[in-house]
């Protein structure tokens, strides 16, 4: 980012742009907690209800635009703090902070110093790195006629330059692209099937379900359903999802329309909206500001055009089309000024488009031909963002799409980075992807994966020696067997603890003699200690706890699941993990058999029946079911409280 920016300012000149700035409002978390200060909420309800809106923002963050609206906080709240919510709410929208913009900057003639004004801050990351920026917000930027520019750092662009460069092979030009890609079944089924992570524009639950249902096939059609999934488009959505064709009925309306790629009446794009408009009698001026108020989401200056747009549209129908009873023509215009008003909400024009569905169809063709290169960039992305919920659904696809499995690392690999097998097919995880495990003790590792030691005992000294590795790590690896060639992971515990308390334990407070002593006492305890596995059910907890998933497989363990997540929203949902044959899936339970037994994530469990039932969308606000999709219920399981290799322990 700072490239660009420092490239801005050359071609501009010294001032003449500059950061804009950001004013942080309370959102529900925060507002609820300013809520909590000020009216002496109990520390229990307090901390409860924390835990719930933390919940709601994470999902409306992850949201799609389409989805967003959809999200109630008062599904997240038991009804009985409802109020409590709602009195929070008149703290929403407080300016709390001010900071530079991360990506909007201010473009200006005239020295931003004297025109607009600055303010100093310190930028995140260090105390000693100063940031100037423009005391003007985007709204006050718009208002006055200035204008803005944003740089973003978008995060599919990074994984498609580096996944060719790991591939060996220079990025195909978009024209390159378009040929590789027309027919080519192998990229186009990767939205068919659901395998979408990655692929900008369809990564989350809601829009992957619906590309698969739409199955794009080409650019055109991917360019529009990123546009059909936008909140514009939501009286229209199930019909485009399902194919079916659409037009108005009336010839000089949907002429104005169609195209040769998209023969269906469809207002996606803004430009159609311009073209709907015009042909009312907007002059182009006036339709361009309508289209830049929708861009900018500014639906108090479209709503009061409702009157215009509606009754000249209708009037100009039934003038171009002595076909058009007057009756049509009204309902049409009441139909496509509805379309006009959702579009306030949010809209794509048609080049934005498509230049977001080459940024997906770009990742789409590299997943289908390489997906070990893919999936090893995408986990370092990840990882160099910290980002360990992506991570685990990334292992689970690959998993689930390409049958490429996720080796924990082991002592002495390079587990500095993701690291492919391809004779396995399998990728062995890096170590900063384990929580808690940071990239600084991975190098520290790897400095020692040449050193010799005769004992755990022997390892268990150089690393306490080491300031980077904590007992708490040692404890997680010990755990996921990143230490298998000195033991099972139950005797490797029993030797550590004995090291850090035991009777003989160790201290670099102890004089030399004292160490050697000890040493010497614990190695003889090591050689005494018998090899214990862990249980089959802490081994998959602690998997799931540290790496975000299972990745153990135990074939004899048929009908055995670890649960990774619960939605108890409507009928509980439980995505589950086949711990016989590694794959993962979601599936649904009553609620009354799911409080009979209520499970959380980490949870071992065998289910006794289960059965396909037809799934359901809502279209025109009546239930009707999805042709060809069904749901897996559960409808019987036992939760398993301790589990080992050789039987079941209650």
């Amino acid at each position: 980012m700072d490239i660009f920016a420092g490239a801005q300012s050359e071609v501009m000149g010294e001032w003449r742009s500059a950061p804009m700035v950001a004013y942080g409002t309370l959102r529900r978390l925060s507002a609820w907690k300013m809520y909590c200060r000020a009216n002496d909420v109990p520390f229990e309800i307090a901390n409860g209800l924390s835990d719930k809106l933390k919940a709601y923002e994470l999902d409306v963050k992850h949201a799609d635009d389409g989805d967003r609206d959809s999200i109630s906080v008062f599904d997240y709240v038991p009804e009985q703090y409802h109020d409590y919510v709602r009195m929070s709410e008149k703290y929403l929208g407080m300016i709390d902070s001010i900071s530079p913009h991360p990506c909007a900057y201010l473009l200006c003639r005239e020295d931003i110093r004297r025109e607009i004004g600055i303010f100093r801050i310190n930028a995140k990351g260090g105390k000693k790195k100063t940031v100037y920026a423009a005391f003007i917000d985007g709204a006050t930027a718009d208002e006055y006629g200035y204008l803005k520019n944003d740089l973003l750092h978008v995060d599919t662009v990074l994984v498609s330059r580096d996944v060719f460069g790991r591939i060996g092979i220079p990025q195909p030009s978009v024209r390159k692209l378009l040929a590789l890609t027309d027919g080519d079944a192998a990229t186009w089924s990767m939205y068919a099937k659901g395998l979408t992570m990655g692929l900008n524009q369809t990564e989350t639950e809601k829009t992957t379900a619906k590309v698969m249902q739409y199955q794009p096939k080409n650019i055109t059609e991917l360019a529009s359903f990123v546009a059909a999934v936008r909140p514009s488009f939501q009286s229209m959505l199930p019909i485009f999802l399902a194919r079916k064709s659409f037009s108005y009925d009336i010839p000089v309306l949907d002429k104005l329309i169609q195209t040769k790629d998209m023969p269906s009446s469809f207002l996606l794009f803004q430009e159609n909206i311009m073209h709907v408009l015009q042909y009312c009698g907007f002059t182009g001026a006036e339709s361009y500001d309508a289209i830049k108020a929708i861009g900018k989401k500014h639906p108090e200056k479209i709503l009061p055009l409702k009157e215009r747009v509606v009754s000249s549209l209708a009037a100009k129908l039934r003038e171009d089309d002595a076909a058009c009873a007057p009756e049509k023509a009204a309902e049409t215009a009441d139909r496509i000024w509805r379309i006009i008003e959702d579009a306030t909400a949010y809209l794509f024009n048609s080049s934005h488009a498509v230049c977001v569905a080459l940024d997906s169809l770009y990742c789409a063709y590299a997943k289908a031909h390489w997906p070990l290169e893919f999936y090893t960039t995408l986990l370092s992305v990840y990882a160099s963002k910290g980002d360990k919920d992506r991570i685990a659904k990334a292992k689970e696809e690959m998993k689930r799409g390409f049958g490429i499995t996720v080796v924990p690392g082991r002592f002495r690999q390079d587990n500095r980075g993701f690291y492919i097998d391809r004779d396995k097919n399998q990728i062995s995880d890096a170590l900063s992807s384990i929580k808690h495990v940071s990239k600084k003790v991975a190098t520290e590792l790897y400095h020692m994966r040449d050193m010799r030691f005769a004992t755990f005992t022997d390892l268990l000294y150089a690393l306490e020696m080491s300031p980077a590795i904590d007992a708490r790590v040692i404890t997680i690896l010990i755990k996921l067997g990143y230490f298998r060639e000195f033991g099972t992971a139950g005797k490797l515990l029993e030797v550590h603890d004995a090291f850090r308390n035991g009777e003989f334990r160790f201290s670099k407070g102890h004089i030399a003699k004292t160490q050697h002593a000890r040493l010497e006492a614990l190695r003889d305890l090591e050689a005494l200690t018998d090899d214990t596995e862990l249980p089959i059910s802490e081994q998959i907890q602690a998997e799931i706890e540290y790496c975000g998933m299972p990745l153990s497989v135990f074939p004899e363990r048929h009908g055995h699941y670890a649960v990774l997540e619960v939605d108890e929203r409507y009928s509980p949902k439980l995505r589950l993990y086949n711990i016989a044959k590694g794959t993962a899936g979601v599936m649904k339970v009553r609620k009354d058999t799911y409080r009979q037994q209520p499970v959380a994530p980490g949870d071992v469990i065998v289910l006794i029946g289960w059965r396909k039932k037809p799934a359901y969308q809502f279209v025109d606000g009546k239930q009707t079911i999805r042709p060809g999709v069904y749901d897996l219920w559960i409808e019987e399981y036992v939760k398993k409280v301790r589990m080992t290799k050789h039987g079941n322990h209650f």
